[in-house]
């Protein structure tokens, strides 16, 4: 069976408290609606650098550099910032070429969530497997 990890790169507080309890159901979920072949391991970072920085790029750089330097197919930047492109304000993005997307927890809204939250990683980690480019507004 083949195995890919996605790191789960998260701000501190509530992002890193909400990707600690999806990381013990996302393995399965993953199976489930991506590839039953695979086996998902989720590993989680914390970076402050997630939730302070001024701009997705710098998100997105640092997301690169954690995703190499762990050996990570997939990185997930869990943010308690707004992301913004070309002046919407947008629910998650993706860079294929980086295999890095960004997940906006302030998009949600209100609760629930946790729920919102774990589907919009399936699909972000399903773009992102399967090559393709979105972003959510």
């Amino acid at each position: 069976m083949k195995e890919l990890t996605i790191g789960l790169l998260s701000a501190p507080e509530l992002p890193e408290k909400m990707a600690r309890r999806l990381a013990e159901i996302l393995p399965d979920a993953l199976k489930e609606n991506i590839d039953k072949y695979v086996h998902w391991n989720i590993e989680i970072e914390v970076d402050s650098l997630t939730g302070a920085a001024e701009t997705a790029n710098e998100i997105t750089e640092e997301a690169e550099k954690r995703r190499q330097s762990n050996n990570w197919n997939y990185v997930i930047s869990v943010t308690d910032l707004p992301i913004i492109s070309k002046k919407d304000i947008v629910l998650a993005i993706s860079n294929q070429n980086k295999n890095v997307a960004q997940v906006s927890i302030p998009a949600f809204g209100l609760l629930p969530m946790e729920k919102r939250l774990k589907e919009t990683i399936i699909q972000m980690v399903k773009d992102l497997h399967n090559k393709k480019t979105d972003r959510w507004t």
